[in-house]
């Protein structure tokens, strides 16, 4: 019992640290597409409808993160509070749904309360950012866990769970491609490794409730919301072979999951725990390829042979597709969903008889992941003391809010309507509460609309035309109802202009 207290303690514990790197990050780091998200759902709001026909969406479609965020613009004006408190409901969305599916597979209590610490954990910097703290990539992993909780209910020959899982695959993969190729297609290939190991290969019905799920919502996707929103498609279909530097690329992408980084002193506490970080990898895809051959129970199987099986499906993906917008970093993005493997992995190690056997280095794996975890927690917090790369989007930017912090107290205090803008054009309306700033873009030497993550409906505003003509001419005249309020090189102005001038 005393140890089931220490560990409800030191869930709360993460839990408030959490929420305590939540509010810093909502006060001093944001980026375009993390702000996007609020400017969406803010939408939502308006419109009264959890897809927005009025919005140019990026390259995914998440529709669970904004349909929150947006039910809380209904109780809150601040912006600021909905991002945390909406954001801090996600967190409790993976915890629940993480211990769903741990608790369907029949793990004892106290081992399900230890993995939902681990899953608090930004055990490395992209999955702290796109998922514990900023939402991106936390729909998929919420759904995955579902999907497979309903799954193993499934097995037991439950009807209503075969329902069940078609009913949730159909809706996680209506949200686009990526749910089904971070959960249907490794579940499928899972199951086919259980026949063909059991051979009994007529097993493999088991499977179908989620596969046709999945194939259903690709279709509902592709046929209807594709038709009622615009999804900026940046991929490439092109197929081809990248090349062998492109396996190192990725090699170093998966190590990075782990608590790797780059450009560390190897000598500093930072640069061991970094290079630690490669044993907790190769312990756990040891782990999890051993279980994968050996455990007879399909259950077991399945939760154990997901890291592997999703991280090579992943890698086969990177190595002949070219992806949106792709640098070198970005691979530890799309790898989140199938690192975060490892900690349902963990979780089940202690409940198994085998436990002593590999005490030292599960015991070994578990400290460096929580230490780098720990560490992490501080770089969010303080970046400048714990320097790294700031891995999950292509914005590198850890304190984009300090450099507008005059300008932003300035406009405060102004009754201004509206503004435009050459970059972080989201950011700044979810700074300023709402007061919508549109974004531009020069291209050979005009200035027009950026129509990205932004509503379709402003470049249309006749209103617009007349203000993008004084914006030209003051750009020309260096008027003073120009405002710079960002450090930028010549024509990059931020800018804002009162609407009483025009």
């Amino acid at each position: 019992m005393k140890k089931r207290t220490l560990l409800i303690s030191v869930l709360f514990l993460t839990l408030f640290l959490s929420l305590l790197v939540i509010i810093h990050l909502a006060n001093s780091q944001l980026d375009n597409d993390t702000s996007g998200e609020m400017v969406l759902s803010h939408c939502l709001y308006e419109k009264k409808s959890p897809v927005c026909d009025d919005w140019t969406y990026g390259t995914e479609f998440r529709i669970s993160n904004q349909i929150i965020f947006a039910g809380l613009f209904f109780i809150f004006s601040d912006w600021t509070i909905v991002r945390i408190i909406g954001t801090l409901i996600i967190e409790l969305m993976l915890l629940f749904s993480f211990c769903f599916m741990m608790h369907s597979v029949h793990v004892k209590t106290d081992c399900i309360l230890f993995g939902a610490i681990l899953l608090l954990l930004p055990y490395c910097v992209a999955y702290g950012r796109i998922v514990l703290y900023y939402s991106f990539y936390a729909p998929y992993i919420i759904f995955m866990f579902l999907i497979f909780a309903c799954y193993f209910k499934a097995l037991n020959g439950s009807r209503k769970w075969l329902l069940m899982t078609y009913i949730i695959s159909f809706i996680a993969c209506s949200n686009g491609i990526r749910q089904f190729f971070t959960t249907i297609v490794p579940l499928t290939a899972l199951q086919l490794i259980i026949c063909l190991k059991s051979r009994k290969i007529k097993k493999i019905y088991k499977v179908l409730p989620a596969l046709l799920g999945g194939i259903s919502g690709l279709l509902f996707f592709q046929f209807f919301i594709l038709k009622i929103v615009h999804l900026e498609q940046g991929a490439s279909i092109n197929i081809k072979y990248k090349g062998f530097s492109e396996i190192i690329i990725i090699i170093f992408s998966i190590m990075r999951q782990f608590g790797y980084r780059s450009g560390i002193p190897k000598t500093s506490f930072l640069g061991i725990a970094s290079t630690a970080g490669i044993f907790v990898m190769l312990y756990a895809v040891f782990c999890s390829v051993y279980k994968l051959i050996t455990d007879k129970s399909d259950v077991y199987t399945i939760i154990c042979g997901m890291l592997p099986v999703a991280l090579l499906l992943n890698a086969i993906t990177f190595l002949f597709f070219d992806l949106p917008y792709n640098q070198s970093y970005d691979y530890a993005r799309y790898l989140t969903p199938a690192s975060v493997w490892c900690i349902p992995l963990f979780t089940l190690i202690p409940d198994n008889n085998d436990t002593k056997k590999n005490l030292y280095a599960f015991s070994a794996a578990i400290l460096i992941f929580i230490t780098n975890g720990i560490l992490n927690y501080c770089f969010f917090q303080n970046p400048d003391t714990f320097p790294q790369v700031y891995d999950g989007l292509p914005f590198l930017e850890t304190d984009d809010i300090g450099k507008y912090k005059n300008s932003l107290d300035h406009l405060r205090k102004d009754n201004y309507q509206f503004g435009y803008t050459f970059s972080d054009a989201n950011v700044l309306t979810e700074k300023l509460n709402g007061l919508p700033v549109i974004p531009l873009v020069e291209e050979e030497g005009q200035i027009i609309y950026l129509d990205l993550l932004t509503r379709k409906s402003f470049r249309d505003l006749e209103q617009m035309k007349r203000i993008l003509f004084f914006h030209i001419r003051f750009l020309k005249m260096r008027n003073l109802y120009i405002m710079n309020i960002t450090r930028c090189s010549s024509l990059n102005y931020q800018i804002r202009l009162n609407s009483n001038h025009i």
